[in-house]
């Protein structure tokens, strides 16, 4: 509790007095580190580490305190946190170095002070390997070489992909650089990966956002038909997955794709439009007239029981890729999509993320001029057909209700 509240003096006393500090929940079998990396509990988390707790422990759910601190954007925060407690003498430790190497997480680091004041300990094993089979040496190698191509401004590495290590071991100042000095950001390394594919296999949600905003295509696969999406929904958390799902999303609602539109609540004949939104207003578009430029109040996947009812008696039960948006007006539209439930979920949670960003001014088009509707409507399956699970299993569900303002145009 002292550690969800962030209370340290009381942490320190607790565990003066003789508490447990790797004790669990029950629930999910966090423990006071865990807890600390989800609620970003600095001053904490210093106590902790200083007094020991292990750092190589993970949930129910197969996360560790650092695992969770990635996936919840305050990576920079743990790192220096963990490294000023190191230079001031006292070494992390960790029970599990397959889960947490407090070794090959200061050789990621590139502190010499914090590997200075780890490697002088007698008993530390300099052969540990990280995930890759690299020891702290290796990773300090590569930190040197990429320290020396940022400074000589050369991009023949000669194997060595060094916006690709940024990227996956987040490195957020050296990507920016990096991309900044020309490195291409959809390059492929030796084993088939992208910069944000990297991102997204580590559940760095942060990364993602910064490569995404700065050119990273979400619905390029490799060779294995591997996505970037694919790759985020492998890790327990799933922040990195929702921000390559709003990408998505976001490039399939503005750029647009083909529809059929339902006529009369379900009672007519079903009509092929083209559906978008366009501008800063937020506004969903199938056609020219006033009453087909909207700003929504809701957008849901499937029809009503009314839009049900009525397809039934025209013997059309099949209500697959169905979604439905209710405007200022209060009318509800239903439209019908390929790719059935999944493709029907991201087309909602585009309209939801844009009508959101219209109205606060933080719409963010990122689609590009020259790619036409078809080529769009291909990459997005492409990358959904690769990434995309069941509802039970989708972020999708956790998107709020948008409730739009009504549009004084209609």
């Amino acid at each position: 509790m002292a550690a969800r509240l962030g209370f340290p003096s009381i942490l320190q006393h607790l565990i003066d007095s003789g508490c447990d500090i790797n004790s669990r929940i029950t629930s999910n079998e966090e423990t006071p580190l865990m807890i600390c990396a989800k609620l970003k509990q600095e001053e904490c988390l210093r106590v902790l580490i200083k007094a020991g707790a292990d750092l190589g422990l993970v949930n129910m759910f197969g996360q560790s305190a650092w695992s969770i601190a990635k996936s919840n954007k305050w990576s920079n925060s743990f790192q220096q946190t963990m490294l000023n407690v190191t230079k001031d003498g006292m070494i992390p430790v960790s029970n599990n170095k397959a889960v947490f190497s407090p070794l090959i997480f200061v050789a990621h680091s590139g502190d010499i002070h914090a590997l200075k004041a780890i490697v002088s300990r007698e008993n530390i094993n300099l052969n540990e390997q990280d995930s890759n089979g690299l020891s702290a040496v290796m990773v300090t190698a590569m930190q040197v070489m990429l320290q020396y191509t940022l400074e000589k401004g050369n991009k023949s590495s000669q194997g060595f992909y060094l916006l690709h290590y940024a990227s996956r071991y987040g490195d957020i100042q050296a990507v920016k650089l990096l991309i900044t000095r020309g490195y291409d950001i959809n390059a492929f390394n030796g084993d088939g990966y992208t910069p944000l594919m990297l991102a997204a296999r580590e559940g760095n949600a942060q990364m993602c956002e910064l490569l995404i905003s700065c050119g990273s295509l979400c619905d390029v696969s490799n060779s294995k038909g591997v996505t970037a999406l694919t790759l985020a929904r492998k890790h327990a958390m799933k922040h990195a997955e929702c921000v390559i799902l709003d990408e998505l999303a976001r490039m399939l609602i503005l750029g647009g794709g083909y529809v059929l539109k339902h006529t009369r609540g379900g009672k007519g004949r079903p009509h092929r439009k083209v559906l978008k939104m366009v501008g800063n207003d937020g506004v969903l578009r199938w056609g020219k007239s006033k009453r087909r430029n909207v700003v929504c109040l809701e957008a849901d996947v499937g029809p009503s029981p009314k839009f049900v009812k009525r397809r039934k008696a025209k013997g059309d039960p099949d209500t697959s890729g169905v979604f439905r948006v209710v405007t200022g007006m209060k009318k509800e539209v239903h439209f019908v999509c390929e790719g059935g439930f999944e493709i029907a979920e991201l087309w909602v949670r585009g309209i939801r993320l844009v009508t959101m960003e219209a109205q606060s001014g933080r719409l963010k088009s990122r689609v590009k001029a020259h790619w036409d509707i078809g080529l769009l409507d291909l990459g997005i399956n492409r990358a959904i057909s690769n990434g995309l699970t069941r509802r039970s299993q989708n972020p999708l569900v956790h998107i709020p209700i948008i409730e739009a303002k009504r549009s004084t145009s209609q």
